[in-house]
């Protein structure tokens, strides 16, 4: 992968300039990227000549400048500790939970749900390292197992109105993407998007089930998913601006 880093590359909108980067990869269509911190990357196919590079980010200049005041709104990452402790708050299904931890002989880390609460029994005779290590990995084991069970729900729900099954679902850490469909049509989906809303959750699984039918991001792709979710925007929204806040804090 090729990157030009040349500072030259401005893109203005009314008063404000705009540096960006251009990536070329094997990719044959231009995507244009604007990072949370403000960093915009232009993906390009590799023998695309830097001219029509140019006109194409000058097209886009409005919607880039859109894409900058947005990020303006982005909620920041949680601050991080060292470890896990009792009395942590941790989202599920954007309801709250609190963390107790509890000193155990057994040998094996056990996690137990009662209410809003998840109880973790960690062996006493590890060290500190360890024992964070412990507490997060079966924290991560939960979310994903009852993220499995209830994006499964979904995609069978809303598989029916579509018509359109996928191959496959799996649960993964991705730390880009909320969720995607393979070219083979299997679904893929981050384990942490099970912290946010029920409506939120819903975006996302409808946004993956249309790109079984719709792989871009055409005008019909977004009128199906508008067909499902009439208030679809209102949750990709949420996710720009929240997105960051949902994971743990160790």
């Amino acid at each position: 992968m090729e990157l030009n880093m040349n500072p030259e590359h401005i893109v203005q909108f009314g008063e404000n300039k705009y540096s960006y980067v251009i990536e070329r990869t094997q990719r044959k269509s231009v995507g244009v990227i604007v990072e949370p911190d403000g960093t915009i990357i232009v993906r390009v196919p590799p023998d695309m000549d830097e001219k029509t590079i140019i006109e194409i980010v000058n097209k886009k200049r409005k919607w880039i400048a859109e894409k900058i005041k947005a990020n303006e709104k982005v909620k920041p990452p949680i601050p991080k500790v060292q470890e896990p402790v009792s009395g942590e708050k941790l989202r599920f299904k954007n309801a709250l939970y609190r963390l107790q931890v509890h000193k155990s002989d057994e040998k094996h880390t056990l996690l137990v749900r009662v209410c809003r609460s998840l109880h973790v029994y960690v062996n006493n005779q590890l060290d500190n390292e360890v024992k964070a290590s412990e507490i997060k990995n079966v924290i991560i084991e939960w979310y994903k197992d009852k993220a499995l069970q209830f994006l499964s729900a979904r995609v069978e729900r809303y598989s029916r109105y579509l018509r359109k099954e996928p191959k496959g679902l799996k649960i993964r850490e991705i730390k880009l993407r909320w969720g995607s469909c393979t070219p083979d049509g299997k679904l893929l989906f981050n384990w942490r998007i099970i912290m946010a809303p029920i409506s939120a959750i819903d975006y996302v699984v409808i946004h993956e089930l249309c790109h079984l039918e719709e792989p871009d991001h055409s005008a019909s792709f977004w009128n199906a998913v508008e067909s499902l979710q009439p208030t679809f925007r209102k949750w990709k929204e949420w996710l720009h601006v929240n997105g960051r806040q949902l994971d743990l804090r160790w």
